[in-house]
């Protein structure tokens, strides 16, 4: 007889007090309902957790809920500390800004069943555009994908919306083995522990919009002058190095590097773009062309390749079959 799924979700809270209410309430609401939810306060500063617990009181939620609290230590040593406090076979992962749709948890059910040799389950993530619509992210899945992904590194290089931290749930075994996110990093340390299961993981995908990622409240101006872990880790460090001899790896950083040096030079992060510069030395001499390329182009062809990038993007949406989704009430509240 197959293992039941249970689930543990794992919230990460830093001065969200604008957000995490609607955060939370997304997951008390789910069709199938979490079989825990841990909320790992990482010493707000704010009102964040009376906001939570004020909520709490009022909903009076049959799901179990613990807030563990602890000095203010990042992100990393937050969700790190809600997965090994997990009770239940799967962990997923919420950020304080961002929600659920109501049958989130039961599509990360259905895709265990579906493939249950894989232990990472990812849904396709969505963004708050313009207006407020939700904007699905890019993929190059078909319409209605809903499987094993067989090349997930690759996949993932060649659009994005397939994982996130607020859209993957990894089996407690697979989270050992990963070792979890690293600690003490400002920027980037999500997609290295992405990119080292998609190495060494089964993944199943499913193509519906289930979660929601909202950048106004992200804290993506904080990470101004901070290099990408991911480059770092595996460009200039000797164990980060061990992992190019896999290819899929090599085509990632090397068409992530670029777009990368684009964008930190248009803002002006000059310290940035000189370490991935001579990170980028760490790559094979054909691939590395374009980084260096881009490091020393007009700044009008980083405007307009950009704009070419974007238009491109919108016109390959995925999976959905549309290219916005009307706002679910709940988004309304952290506008």
């Amino acid at each position: 007889m197959a293992t039941p799924f249970t689930i543990s979700v794992v919230i990460p809270l830093y001065n969200k007090e604008q957000a995490v209410e609607c955060t939370v309430r997304s997951v008390l609401r789910q069709s199938r309902p979490a079989d825990e939810l841990i909320i790992v306060d990482d010493g707000s500063t704010d009102g964040s957790v009376a906001r939570v617990e004020r909520l709490l009181k009022v909903e009076k939620p049959k799901t179990p809920v613990r807030i563990l609290r602890q000095q203010n230590q990042g992100v990393s040593v937050a969700r790190n500390r809600g997965a090994e406090e997990a009770r239940h076979d799967f962990i997923a992962f919420l950020d304080g800004d961002d929600e659920w749709e109501p049958d989130c948890i039961a599509e990360f059910e259905r895709l265990a069943a579906k493939c249950p040799d894989a232990p990472v389950l990812t849904v396709l993530l969505a963004k708050v555009g313009p207006g407020g619509t939700v904007v699905p992210e890019r993929t190059i899945l078909p319409d209605g994908f809903f499987g094993e992904v067989p090349n997930p590194l690759d996949t993932y290089r060649r659009g994005y919306g397939i994982m996130s931290s607020s859209s993957v749930a990894v089996r407690k075994d697979a989270w050992r083995r990963s070792g979890g996110f690293e600690a003490g990093v400002p920027n980037g340390e999500d997609i290295c522990w992405w990119v080292k299961l998609m190495m060494t993981e089964r993944l199943a995908h499913s193509g519906r919009v289930v979660s929601i990622w909202h950048d106004e409240f992200s804290g993506a101006a904080d990470r101004v002058g901070a290099v990408p872990y991911h480059f770092s880790y595996f460009l200039g460090s000797s164990e980060g190095r061990s992992y190019l001899r896999d290819p899929a790896l090599v085509k990632f950083l090397a068409s992530n590097l670029p777009v990368q040096i684009g964008g930190r030079r248009l803002a002006g992060d000059r310290e940035v773009v000189a370490e991935l510069r001579r990170l980028s030395r760490a790559l094979p001499l054909r691939l590395k062309g374009v980084s260096l390329a881009t490091s020393v182009a007009p700044k009008w062809v980083l405007r307009a390749a950009m704009s070419l990038r974007r238009a491109r993007m919108r016109r390959a949406l995925p999976g959905t079959g549309v290219s916005a989704l009307g706002m679910h009430p709940a988004h309304q509240s952290k506008l």
